[in-house]
C-alpha cells in the first residue's frame, strides 16, 4: 500500500459517520446546561458565531440604503440624459 492509498484510507475512516452514543450525548448536554444555568459558563456568544436572526433591524441601515439608492439613481439619470454638445463644423480651408 503506497502513501496515497494509506492517506485515502485514513481520510475515508475519518469522514465516515460513526454511531453516536445517545446516552453520552444526553449526559454531555445536561452537564453543559447545568453549568450554564449555574453561571459557571459565562462566555458570551460572539455575533459571528450566533447564526440566529437578529431580533431588531436598525432603521438607520434601511435609511442609508434608501438614500444611497435615490442618490445613485439621480446621478445616473443626469448623466444618461445629457447629450454631447454639437460640434461646430470646421471653416472651409481657402
Amino acid at each position: 500500500m503506497d502513501v496515497n492509498e494509506r492517506v485515502d484510507a485514513l481520510l475515508g475512516e475519518a469522514v465516515r459517520s460513526v454511531a453516536v452514543d445517545a446516552e453520552a450525548q444526553r449526559r454531555a448536554v445536561a452537564a453543559f446546561r447545568s453549568a450554564r444555568d449555574e453561571g459557571i459558563h459565562r462566555a458570551r456568544t460572539r455575533r459571528r458565531d450566533d447564526w440566529r436572526p437578529r431580533l431588531r433591524r436598525s432603521a438607520l441601515g434601511s435609511l442609508r440604503a434608501a438614500a444611497g439608492t435615490i442618490l445613485t439613481s439621480a446621478l445616473l439619470s443626469r448623466t444618461e440624459g445629457r447629450k454631447a454638445a454639437p460640434q461646430r463644423a470646421a471653416p472651409p480651408a481657402d
